[in-house]
């Protein structure tokens, strides 16, 4: 869709810039079954790994009983300043719900997924489903991250079609 506005080439820079948050999110489901098995495959993942690792895992009250982490300050910042900021381009902030959206896919998956360990995760059938789980949060992600990346470079609006209409009501105020 192109009916809500023009964008740039700035614009279309920021809008992918935006997600990095989710693909550093979901490539941490990569670690313990699928860079494993194929090696290669973590190599465009190394800046993300970096990021989430690094960067939005690093606590900013450390010992508390809720660790607050720079990432969890992060998503905030996005969603207050490019979100709900009307003052942007409603495609940056398309993009910028949409981004958000998927990074609480990712971590609606893990959530499910530690669930899962903590119920389910003594027997042995147990380590197909976990594989699987954590292959398809990081594959989900990572081709919704590439189609709205691809889409945001071409100017137009990635329709993921639930995420899509909650971004585009999100950024409705």
């Amino acid at each position: 869709m192109t009916w809500r506005g023009r964008s740039g080439a700035l614009d279309r820079f920021y809008s992918c810039l935006l997600y990095i948050l989710p693909l550093a999110t979901a490539s941490v489901f990569g670690l313990e079954h699928l860079f494993r098995q194929i090696p290669a495959l973590i190599i465009p993942y190394l800046p993300f790994l970096w990021i989430e690792l690094n960067i939005m895992r690093f606590p900013l009250i450390p010992g508390s009983l809720f660790p607050l982490t720079l990432g969890f300050v992060v998503f905030f910042v996005i969603f207050a300043t490019v979100v709900r900021n009307q003052r942007l381009l409603h495609f940056i902030r398309f993009n910028g719900g949409q981004a958000l959206l998927i990074e609480i896919a990712a971590i609606l998956g893990g959530l499910l997924l530690g669930l899962l360990r903590a119920t389910i995760g003594v027997f042995p059938f147990f380590g197909f489903i976990d594989q699987t789980i954590s292959s398809m949060i990081l594959i989900g992600a990572t081709a919704a991250v590439v189609y709205a990346i691809v889409q945001a470079i071409r100017g137009r609006y990635g329709e993921i079609p639930i995420i899509s209409d909650a971004a585009y009501y999100l950024t409705r105020v």
